[in-house]
């Protein structure tokens, strides 16, 4: 047997049994050192252990187990009602919808006073000097204003047409221009169309017999249709 059989059955450190062995004037120093059985049972009598080695936990009863004390009963709980079913619990209950508006009553509504002069009544239709209004429908519209000759812009003008022919022996060719002119220029583009018609007018058959005769008296008629200047 070994010093450290003796620790572990005594339930002591190795260094306090080491330190009794030696006082009982054992010549150990250190956990392996070995020993009589006759050493060992003096050292467990001193140790204070009172048993032989081997004999220990031979004919001694194991303790009993440990038992807690028993916990006193708990209170009963109440069960709680879900998260939803508090939150619409701690909610205000919803108000009534409000009744649709009818109206003041009819005694706090002041009738309105009749007016003086009787029911209204609107004003006759007046004449618009702007040419607005119902008068101005059957009023016939103005004449526009004679802007003048479109060379000097003098006055009084007229619109005429003054043409001209050009024979080709079979074939004629003819060119009008029409405008608005006053006698004086009026009768300058009279007598350019017609000296192109008596000049050039005359070569062909048909220009001779026929046409060059109808832009002569054409043009002679459109001069008669130009204003003569006032004084």
């Amino acid at each position: 047997m070994m010093v450290r059989d003796v620790a572990e059955r005594s339930g002591l450190p190795v260094e306090a049994v080491i330190r009794r062995a030696r006082e009982l004037g054992m010549d150990v120093t250190w956990a392996g050192a070995p020993i009589s059985d006759a050493d060992a049972a003096r050292l467990h009598a001193a140790l204070g252990s009172g048993q032989p080695p081997g004999a220990a936990g031979a004919g001694a009863p194991p303790p009993p187990p440990s038992v807690p004390p028993p916990e006193p009963p708990r209170p009963a709980l109440e069960p709680r009602p879900p998260a939803w079913h508090q939150a619409v619990a701690a909610s205000p209950p919803a108000s009534p919808a409000p009744a649709p508006f009818a109206g003041p009553p009819a005694s706090a509504v002041p009738p309105f006073p009749p007016p003086a002069g009787g029911p209204f009544r609107p004003p006759p239709p007046v004449a618009s000097a702007y040419g607005y209004g119902p008068a101005s429908v059957a009023r016939a519209p103005s004449p526009a204003p004679n802007p003048g000759c479109q060379v000097c812009r003098a006055q009084p003008a007229g619109i005429a047409t003054f043409e001209y022919g050009i024979g080709m022996i079979f074939l004629h060719q003819t060119r009008r221009v029409r405008g608005r002119w006053c006698r004086t220029c009026g009768k300058k583009v009279f007598w350019k169309n017609m000296g192109t018609t008596l000049v050039l007018g005359w070569w062909g058959l048909i220009s001779a017999l026929v046409y060059n005769w109808i832009h002569i008296f054409k043009n002679l008629s459109n001069l008669g249709k130009l204003p003569k200047p006032t004084r």
